[in-house]
């Protein structure tokens, strides 16, 4: 395996790490006690700013890219372990840390510092890189972390863990990612160290491994269906690709490119499969909602979108199992739905056309057995402007300098900047005077002549309206 494989792989370690940090976090060893919280001590407030440092170290690790150039890949990680030691140091002699974490600080700043400088000179073979050692500081810097959250009186030190469950996945997942960053560490700590034959044989029960880990997923959690695809295929991968090692035959599934492309899959997996828990760990207790709908545009008046054509996932969560179903309430073309049934953590789509008009709302229903509920979904318009006159018509044949026309837009706004047109015969004798606070005034003319009319027409943006002005006869 090359190098540019193995910060990818120490690179999908931190991913998994960030994903569930109980993984790898370990109480902190201490002879003498905690002290008490003191969140306004300077260590804390230090920490405030230095955890921020240290998250996006991690999560620029987690996000290394295999296809980069080995250079490259070392200077990324270079920068990361460099920043972990510099945050991680400034904590220590600028932040004034309580005696039990000082000894940590020390630890881990001089660790990551080392790191960076070993990466930097090229020394691959450092004990200090392999990734054993690298996944075990990690574990001890979220151990620091959450430790540091406690004293500083905070929930959680540097990421929260997924919520208790009662989802038979979410349980099995804890195991499940457990197993699979042991992998991640068994194939790099292989890579750096073993000879080629050594790693062909090895790499075999490495990838075997990972397949029943995700298998374990697939066949024992229950997952949702959004996760058992994702699921399916990892665990045919990584099952094939240790066939074809114990077969030893020339295979596509064991390129560099393709072990890369899995292992990022592998995390992408790991990333739903907490956003999954999340959701259904979320909810209180007390609720007596059968059924949950979640989604980034779903507010409390139901879900809003633009007037463009558009496409929004809504996540369903159930309290109780079976499956649901949505759709689109009658009457409204403009609204349909898309993969409109599923199990608890499936999504459904909301789909809207265009709108050419105005504002307009409808509704979605989502059923489970006897249990429904309803989802407003409103989708905005182009501005509509309305008119109506309120000098009674028609105006006498002496004349009005004050005709007044009410002006009303939709969706509520300003009609100051409404635009007043008319033909050019109209105009001889009806005139534009002033528009203020939804008050649009006109002049009359007198008339000597017969009773007349004549249209007037305003503007507001792309949206027009017409009003008629009559005249008796002179």
């Amino acid at each position: 395996m090359t190098s540019p494989l193995k910060y990818r792989l120490v690179g999908g370690a931190a991913a998994v790490l960030l994903i569930f940090p109980a993984v790898l976090a370990r109480p902190a060893a201490s002879a003498d006690p905690a002290p008490s919280p003191d969140p306004a001590s300077a260590y804390c407030q230090r920490f405030g700013t230095e955890s921020a440092t240290i998250l996006g170290a991690l999560e620029n690790l987690g996000a290394l890219d295999g296809s980069a150039a080995q250079d490259v890949s070392a200077q990324q990680t270079a920068a990361a372990y460099s920043a972990l030691g510099t945050a991680l140091r400034a904590l220590l002699t600028q932040g004034s840390p309580p005696a039990y974490l000082s000894g940590q600080l020390q630890e881990q700043a001089d660790y990551w510092s080392s790191a960076a400088d070993a990466v930097r000179n090229g020394q691959t073979a450092s004990a200090l890189l392999a990734v054993g050692r690298v996944a075990d500081e990690m574990g001890k810097l979220v151990a620091l972390a959450q430790a540091t959250g406690a004293y500083c009186g905070l929930d959680d030190g540097l990421s929260t863990p997924p919520p208790v469950s009662s989802n038979p996945y979410c349980q099995r997942l804890g195991a499940g990612s457990l197993a699979i960053l042991s992998a991640f560490q068994d194939l790099v700590v292989l890579s750096q160290s073993a000879p080629a034959d050594t790693i062909r044989g090895q790499s075999g029960a490495i990838y075997a491994a990972m397949g029943t880990a995700m298998r374990g997923l697939l066949t024992q959690g229950s997952p949702p269906s959004s996760l058992a695809d994702q699921l399916k295929e990892q665990v045919d991968y990584w099952t094939s690709a240790a066939d074809a090692v114990n077969r030893s035959t020339a295979s596509a599934l064991l390129t560099d490119d393709r072990v890369m492309a899995e292992m990022a899959k592998v995390v992408d997996v790991m990333e739903a499969s907490r956003a999954f828990c999340d959701q259904v760990g979320a909810s209180p207790t007390a609720s007596t909602e059968s059924i949950g709908l979640t989604s980034p545009k779903l507010g409390a008046e139901g879900l809003s979108v633009d007037g463009a054509k558009s496409t929004t996932p809504v996540t369903v969560t159930l309290t109780g199992t079976g499956t649901w179903a949505a759709k689109a309430d009658s009457g409204q073309k403009w609204l349909t739905v898309e993969r409109g049934s599923g199990r608890s953590g499936d999504q459904f789509s909301v789909v809207v056309k265009k709108n050419t008009g105005a504002a307009r709302s409808g509704s979605i229903t989502v059923s489970q057995g006897t249990d429904t509920k309803k989802l407003k979904v409103s989708q905005s318009g182009k501005a509509v402007i309305s008119a109506t006159l309120v000098t009674r018509q028609p105006v006498s044949a002496a004349g009005d300098d004050a005709v007044q026309v009410r002006l009303k837009l939709e969706p509520a706004g300003s009609t100051d900047s409404a635009k007043v047109t008319m033909p050019k015969k109209v105009g001889q004798w009806v005139h534009f005077v002033s528009n203020s606070s939804g008050t649009l005034t006109l002049k009359v003319e007198a008339n000597t002549g017969k009773k007349r009319s004549g249209k007037v027409t305003i503007t507001v943006g792309n949206s027009s309206t017409t009003v008629t002005v009559s005249q008796n006869a002179g």
